[in-house]
């Protein structure tokens, strides 16, 4: 009964409390009572209590003179009993509440005691503030919501509030104090992190906090309404965003009555900005930073001057002026800025990768001009930079300088007449293969719109290159050259075009030797880069030279710049052989080749080839063509053509390709309509030929109709064109060719007979010929054999011929008549050995030359042969003895008629037939008469000597 009777006396007392408070006459005096103790206007449309007691206000407004200061939708109140005591409300929730405020009243006294009031829990939710300037549009912060405890108003201490920082992982409180002429504000950010316990059965330790900023403001007022505020503070490890914040900061700032005007001057330091704060991606790291504002607000004019603009980092120094124009939708910038003390090497982040690993000195200088909505200005200005250097494993930069004029505008980039200019540049290890450029140049512009890749174009100039293998065997020097190029998406997957024009270039390839200069290369290009892929893909490379021809590519080539792998494809139908030749080897080896320089080209080559692989190794398969061909002296003596030849091919780089064999590699076609010399044609000849892995051979025998008789090459071939392209084998048959043609054609003695022979095997190695077999020439009514011939050096001055030469039965009659040496009849063997032709005159030999016993050949020698023999032999004319013979007889007998001779290094020893009491017999007589004998006198002598008793026999008709 008991327990009854409290819980309806209890259910009584809370009835009458909602009945009261819900009354008007309960309302009209809370609200005068706010009033009177407020000194401000307060209306509440209604009032009532929450199941817990708490007291809500609807439609709450507080005004002053009629202007309102403070609306709130809902406001609710929840205190104890024993709380009005302490002043203190339990917890104060304020629903959508907006509070105006002017500047004057912060200080404006209301005449009365402000109550010490705390707040246990205070919160607020969206809230609105907006602080009247007097003129113009008010400023406002909207969408307040505000969680706090502890909040303590009134009296000298004014408010102090405590709240939550859940993104900070922290707490903030905020002291308010002061009277009507100064308020001091106090803001402090606490952060914390819980400690974990070293063992499971522990209580986890409570946050320990650290006070990480701290900042104190003071606000003043002034005389005629005018204000200052001050104020400085310090962030020591705030962590936000990933970053650690310190620094510390100082303002102030002068306010005018009603707002009219703010001066304004804030300085600030940190050790380390807070780059992740930075609502884009900022790749430079610019360390510590000193920044300082000195600046002008006029609400008249709604414009915030700056007048001083001072930020210095590790990046650069950053000065200026500028202005903020509030009162254009949307506000508009103004500014001028000067950049400078940039170190080159701290922007190599926003540099492309390739760039990024060389070291930079020097510094870059810009002046920025601002202009437009604050949001999107323009910016215009120049950059520059003089003086700077770089390098790294594989360059050095002797200098670098330039200029770029740029724009910013709209979310698009442009620099025109940007100017760069490098000097001593060197691309390459020393001990490898290096580039130089004295001088380079660069004058072009770039675009990057928000739609659209950057884009760059550029005329270039290059001064004074040059490169050089390590071993200094491939070297360019003096080039010059000038041209321009596009590029599209430079930085991604690019697309670009050229053109070149190489003005001088002399170039040093292995024994090549080439100016350039009158040739006059033109290069064009024009393809693609793939970024992900480093693929660098040709849509077109052609290449030019005057009086050689044009070469066009295409095709692709992978990691260009580290180990780079390629297909091409390669075509021309305009290559011209005279150029090419005169140019790549006339011009060029003509000196230790003279006979080169007495060879002309002519007619109309193409080429169709696809070359694949890597600079160490790469193969090309393809066809070469060659129309209206010639070979001509330029004298005009001989001429080989027109010449035709349609060849596929495949070769491969450094050596041959183990590969399995080839059962028909394709074959060609050569044809010759004409070889044709001033005393000699050989007509039209065919042949099929392959080059295919590294060799070129004439599957067939090549057949020539010659000197009345015929020739065939058999077996010709080249194992290696490409590693030995000098080592070439043949076989060689002669059929009868007509000597007395053949002597005419190389301008001999003319003299009958025929030639024939076979050589097995004919290798020619660059260097020396050599053959093995025998050459068979019937002559003079018998025969003479030559074997074992070699020709060193056959293409140089200084070519040696070696050879040996056997004689059977040569008729004396025919080849006395023949060489002019008087009337000798019978049958000349023997044998020349070693013979060793150099210059055109024998250097050595050994020659043992005899008459024999022939059927039918007498043995009979005339006066005049006599008279020649002997000026051979001794140097002197017989004289009366043979011309007193001659009165008896025309010819005499005998019995033999040779000689034995050694020459070596010009030293000629001369022996006789036969050797009686030390005299040397050439001839030897017989027993019946007529008969004669004659003996040599000289037994050495110079070959030289030789040669001029050889000229007086040519000169003697006769005995005298």
């Amino acid at each position: 009964m008991i327990a009854a009777g409290f819980l309806a006396l209890f259910l009584l007392g809370y009835a009458a409390i909602h009945l009261i408070v819900r009354t008007e006459s309960f309302r009209a005096r809370v609200q005068s009572e706010l009033s009177a103790r407020s000194g401000y206007a307060v209306q509440i449309e209604s009032l009532g209590v929450t199941p817990w007691l708490g007291l809500v206000g609807s439609n709450v407004i507080v005004s002053k003179n009629g202007a309102v200061l403070l609306q709130g939708k809902r406001i609710v109140g929840f205190i104890l009993p024993f709380d009005l005591y302490h002043k203190r409300i339990r917890s104060l929730s304020l629903e959508q509440p907006r509070l105006r405020l002017s500047l004057q009243d912060l200080f404006r006294s209301t005449g009365k005691t402000s109550p010490a009031v705390s707040i246990g829990r205070l919160k607020i939710d969206d809230g609105e503030i907006v602080l009247q300037t007097g003129e113009g549009e008010p400023f406002a912060l909207r969408a307040i919501f505000l969680s706090a405890s502890e909040v303590n108003l009134g009296g000298r201490t004014g408010m102090q509030l405590r709240a939550d920082l859940p993104g900070l992982n922290g707490s903030v409180a905020l002291s308010l104090s002061g009277g009507a002429k100064e308020k001091q504000v106090e803001l402090l950010i606490r952060q914390g992190e819980a400690q974990s316990s070293t063992s499971s059965t522990r209580k986890e330790k409570p946050p320990q906090e650290k006070t990480v900023l701290n900042a104190r403001f003071r606000l003043t007022a002034r005389e005629n309404d005018t204000y200052e505020t001050s104020g400085a503070g310090r962030v020591d490890g705030l962590h936000w965003r990933g970053e650690i914040i310190e620094g510390e900061f100082d303002s102030r700032f002068d306010i005018g009555a009603n707002l009219d005007s703010v001066t304004l001057s804030m300085d600030l330091k940190t050790p380390q900005f807070p780059v992740n704060l930075l609502p884009m991606t900022m790749p430079l790291n610019p360390g510590a930073v000193s920044a300082a504002l000195r600046g002008r607000y006029s609400a008249a004019q709604k414009i915030v001057s700056l007048q001083k603009i001072s930020v210095a980092s590790s990046l650069g120094v950053l000065t200026g002026e500028g202005a903020i124009a509030l009162g254009e939708n949307p506000a508009r910038l103004t500014a001028k800025l000067r950049l400078r003390d940039v170190a080159l090497d701290s922007l190599k982040p926003l540099m492309p990768e390739a760039l990024r690993a060389l070291t930079y000195g020097g510094k870059v200088a810009a002046d920025l001009s601002l202009a437009g909505a604050y949001n999107e200005p323009t910016i215009a200005g120049l950059a520059w930079n003089d003086g700077a250097r770089a390098a790294g494993e594989k360059v050095s930069l002797g200098r670098l300088s330039f200029k770029i004029p740029f724009q910013w505008a709209g979310g698009a980039l442009r620099a025109k007449a940007a100017r760069l200019q490098a000097q001593d540049l060197i691309l390459g290890r020393k001990g490898e293969t290096q580039f130089r450029l004295q001088q380079a140049s660069l004058l072009g512009e770039v675009v990057k719109t928000a739609q659209q890749p950057l884009e760059a174009s550029a005329d270039f100039q290059i001064t004074a290159g040059r490169f050089a293998t390590a071993d200094e065997s491939k070297i360019g020097e003096h080039l010059n050259a000038k041209g321009r190029f596009t590029c599209r998406d430079c930085a991604g997957d690019a697309s670009f075009k050229g053109a070149t024009t190489i003005e001088s270039l002399e170039l040093l390839w292995n024994k090549f030797f080439g100016d350039f200069k009158d040739r006059k290369p033109a290069i064009e290009i024009a393809g693609r880069y793939q970024k992900t892929a480093d693929e660098l893909r040709f849509d077109r490379l052609g290449i030019s030279l005057d009086a050689i021809g044009n070469l066009a590519l295409i095709g692709s080539v992978r990691r260009p710049l580290a180990g780079p792998v390629f297909g091409l494809d390669l075509q021309s139908d305009d290559l011209r052989p005279a150029g090419f030749y005169d140019f790549f080897i006339r011009d060029t080896f003509k000196a230790a080749y003279p006979m080169l320089g007495q060879i002309g080209l002519g007619g109309k080559s193409s080429l169709a080839l696809r070359v694949q692989g890597s600079l160490e190794s790469f193969t090309v398969e393809g066809k070469l063509g060659l129309e209206q061909g010639a070979i001509r002296e330029r004298a005009g003596h001989w001429h080989v053509g027109p010449v035709a030849l349609e060849l596929p091919l495949r070769l491969s780089f450094p050596a041959a390709l183990k590969e399995n064999a080839v059962e028909s590699p394709p074959a060609g076609r050569l044809a010759i309509d004409e070889i044709k010399g001033s005393s000699i044609t050989v007509p039209k000849i065919t042949a099929p030929l392959v080059l295919w892995n590294n060799a070129l051979r004439f599957p067939q025998p090549v057949r020539l109709s010659i000197f009345g008789g015929a020739a065939a090459i058999e077996g010709l071939t080249w194992k290696d064109i490409v590693g030995a392209p000098a080592d070439l084998t043949l076989s060689l048959e002669l059929d009868k060719l007509r000597l007395v043609e053949l002597t005419e054609a190389l301008g001999w003695h003319r003299f009958d007979g025929a030639l024939s022979g076979k050589i097995p095997q004919v290798r020619w190695t660059g260097d020396a010929l050599k053959s093995d077999g025998v050459i068979t020439l019937n002559v003079f009514g018998g025969r003479a054999t030559i074997q074992d011939v070699g020709i060193e050096q056959p293409f140089s001055p200084a070519r040696a011929m070696k050879m040996t030469a056997m004689l059977d039965e040569i008729d004396l009659e025919q080849a006395s008549k023949t060489f002019e040496l008087g009337q000798i009849s019978g049958a000349l063997s023997g044998a020349i050995e070693d013979l060793v032709v150099t210059h055109g005159q024998p250097a050595e030999f050994r020659a043992d030359l005899h008459t024999v016993e022939k059927p039918g050949a007498s043995q009979w020698i005339s006066v005049d042969a006599l008279n020649k023999i002997t000026i051979l032999s001794s140097g002197n004319e017989a004289g009366s003895l043979y011309r007193g013979l001659a009165g008896f007889f025309d010819f005499y007998r005998y019995s033999k008629l040779g000689f034995k001779a050694t020459l070596k290094n010009d030293k000629l020893t001369l022996r006789g037939i036969e050797t009686r009491n030390g005299q040397e017999y050439l001839v030897v007589g017989t027993l019946l008469p007529p008969t004669v004998n004659i003996v040599s006198h000289t037994q050495e002598i110079s070959f030289s000597e030789l040669v001029r008793r050889l000229e007086r026999v040519k000169q003697t008709g006769g005995a005298k």
